[in-house]
């Protein structure tokens, strides 16, 4: 009986340890799954490629129609000398460099016209200021009431309202001098 358990037990190993024959091997995929994959795949790529020619942007001729140019007059930048609040102190300065966006229909005489009145433009501005006060002009909620008052002031100067905004590319209180 020893034997015939040892030999049965020899034979069980052999079974475990021989491959079984190729035909009694499952396939790792089956047919109906690969062609199920590719058709998937397909169809991806098909609306990949349409959706991409859907969402291009619009041809460059047509982009550069719809950019709109505002035409600007810049008064470069502008130095303020306030006077000394008192006669032992220092004067005061700050710097602004101001554009004026002027509006849609103006010709190229106007521009001209508005081009040769910068100084009276900048001497404007610097009145404005020197007018407010340094003090009032190194508070930042004071930059939107000067802009304005700018507004305003070349509004008289030119006699209509060509300016459509004031803007200020650069505003820096430099402190005593």
């Amino acid at each position: 009986m020893a034997e015939e358990r040892v030999r049965e037990r020899e034979r069980e190993r052999e079974r475990e340890e021989t491959p079984p024959p190729v035909a009694a091997r499952q396939p790792l995929f089956s047919s109906a799954g690969l062609v199920l994959v590719v058709v998937v795949l397909v169809v991806e790529g098909l609306l990949v490629h349409f959706l991409s020619g859907y969402l291009q942007q619009k041809p460059q001729e047509e982009v550069a129609a719809d950019v709109h140019v505002l035409e600007s007059i810049s008064l470069d930048k502008i130095e303020i000398v306030f006077p000394a609040p008192t006669p032992q102190g220092d004067n005061e300065s700050m710097m602004v460099e101001v554009h004026l966006y002027l509006a849609d229909a103006t010709s190229a005489g106007v521009k001209a016209s508005l081009e040769s009145r910068k100084a009276q433009f900048r001497n404007a501005i610097f009145d404005l200021a020197r007018k407010m006060g340094y003090e009032n002009m190194k508070r930042p909620s004071a930059i939107d009431d000067f802009k304005q008052m700018i507004h305003e002031q070349l509004k008289k100067m030119i006699g209509s309202d060509i300016i459509r905004e004031v803007v200020f590319n650069s505003y820096r209180v430099l402190g005593p001098t």
